[in-house]
Order: structure tokens, then sequence, then C-alpha cells
């Protein structure tokens, strides 16, 4: 979906404070809209996917939508220690949002494996620039699973990574348009693609 095909910005649920910033910086350069996000304020470490989604997810997006006019809504969320991949639990939690609000507009859900700190890893050339990184992150693969919290905390010293403030300050670097960059995570390309 490309946002000169259908006209109007895209709604946005994020699970917190860090990414209601993070995720609009990530794909601005590639000049998609999003309406002002809303944030879950988190999720309980552990918690039930279900109950997550019903009990938190869904009265949030209610409230969003019957005050925003979007043409798509994209729910992201970490997979944080869950035994289901990124891609299952995207489907379960689309499966429910639909059955409670239904399909118009679309909705699609993002995973981000294991946190949204994993797609900051996904662009180690340009993360590695930034101003904020004192010794560079490594290059993997797949960033999908490692433990980028550990590893951004280790990049930015003295102070470490606080996600509030470095965030978004390195998302607005990572080109999301680059297939190199998304080819690193699974959970990143498929969100891309759906935007």
């Amino acid at each position: 979906m490309t946002q000169d095909v259908l006209a109007g910005p895209l709604g946005l649920i994020v699970e917190g404070p860090c990414e209601r910033d993070a995720i609009p910086a990530l794909l601005e350069p590639r000049g998609i809209r999003f309406a002002r996000p809303a944030s879950l304020n988190g999720q309980m470490t552990g918690s039930d996917l279900s109950s997550f989604v019903t009990k938190q997810v869904v009265p949030v997006a209610q409230a969003l939508l019957a005050a925003k006019s979007v043409r798509a809504l994209f729910v992201v969320f970490d997979r944080e220690k869950r035994a289901e991949s990124a891609a299952e639990i995207e489907a379960v939690a689309e499966v429910i949002l639909r059955a409670e609000i239904g399909h118009n507009p679309p909705i699609y859900v993002a995973v981000a494996d294991c946190t949204f700190e994993n797609w900051l890893l996904t662009d180690p050339k340009h993360i590695n620039r930034h101003s904020l990184v004192r010794k560079p992150v490594p290059t993997y693969a797949s960033v999908d699973g490692k433990d980028a919290l550990a590893l951004l905390k280790g990049a930015i010293w003295p102070l470490g990574y606080v996600k509030t403030r470095h965030g978004p300050a390195l998302a607005a670097v990572v080109d999301t348009a680059d297939s190199a960059v998304t080819n690193r995570s699974a959970s990143l390309k498929r969100f891309v693609n759906r935007v």
C-alpha cells in the first residue's frame, strides 16, 4: 500500500511513548503520514495475548477510530518473550481486532521481534554514524531475537540507551527504503511492506 494511492493518514497505535515518536520517524522519510499516534502505555511482560488485545488494544483502537479519520489502522507492539513467533502473534491479534472492531478501515498488526529496538539494529551503517553511538553495534544477518536493548545500552555511553530519548533519534536514521536493511528483520520487513 503506498501513500499516494489512497489519500489520508494512517492510524497508529504503539506500545509506549518511545514508539509513539519513533515509528513515524522510521517511516516519514518514505512519505508515510500518520495521524497522531495513540499509546498503549506498555504491556505486562508475559501477558496473555488474547487478554492484552481485547482489554488494552481494542479500547484504544475504538477511541482512535471514533476520533480520527484514517485510511488504515496499524497496531505495533513487542513480541517480548512470548513463545509464538512475531508472525503468529500478528495473525492472532488481527483476527481478534477485526472480530471486535470490523474491517473498515483495514486493521494490521506489526510485532517487533523481540522489541522495537531490534528494528533499529537493522541499519548498523547509519546507526553507527549517529553522534549518540560511541561503540559500534554489530552487523547481523538477522536481528530478530537479539538482545537489542543490551546492544544499544553498550553502544551509547556514558549514560546508556534511554528509550524515549534515543529511540526516536536513532529511528530517524534507519533507511527502511533499503531492502538490505529490512531484510535483517522479518518483522520489520512485514511492517514496511504493509504501509
